[in-house]
């Protein structure tokens, strides 16, 4: 008799443990797409710096473009220093035929990235806040992230970004 309760208490244990790795491994998984698609912005956003950058020297631009690339900003902040860059730039050349199709290409490529990461973050945060999830995040101390318009589940004391 004694046999039958060690092997039942053996049998919970492992059924524990191997409930615990599957939302461990679940919630890796989302910070592994997170932190990718955050590479990816990031290297989508130089790009955009560098073609803004060319078209500022091919159409000699007063625009003060401080070295914002290597300023240590999140990619949420740097994505925000090139809106005001790229916002300048257009109003500068008043229409003009610039590398406009390049500028479109690589706005599209980060908006669909952005849109990526913010549903990966979503999942993240629906991991992190419902039960029995919940439980693992605690003891694997996950925290809730913040989405890419640097706004958190709650959405408080954060402005809205507007063009």
């Amino acid at each position: 008799m004694e046999y039958i309760y060690i092997m039942i208490s053996i049998i919970v244990v492992c059924i524990i443990l191997i409930v615990y790795i599957s939302i461990y491994n679940i919630f890796q998984s989302y910070l592994l797409k997170i932190n990718e698609t955050e590479k990816e912005i990031d290297e989508s956003l130089r790009k955009k710096y560098d073609i803004l950058f060319k078209i500022k020297q091919k159409e000699d631009l007063e625009i003060e473009m401080q070295e914002i690339k290597d300023k240590n900003l999140s990619s949420f902040e740097f994505y925000r220093e090139i809106i005001e860059i790229e916002t300048n730039i257009i109003n500068l050349t008043n229409n003009r035929k610039i590398e406009k199709e390049d500028l479109d290409e690589i706005n599209i490529k980060i908006e669909s990235q952005i849109k990526y990461y913010n549903e990966n973050i979503s999942n993240y945060n629906n991991a992190t806040t419902k039960f029995p999830s919940n439980i693992i995040s605690k003891i694997s101390r996950k925290k809730i992230k913040n989405y890419f318009d640097d706004k958190n589940l709650y959405d408080k004391n954060k402005k809205d970004f507007k063009i």
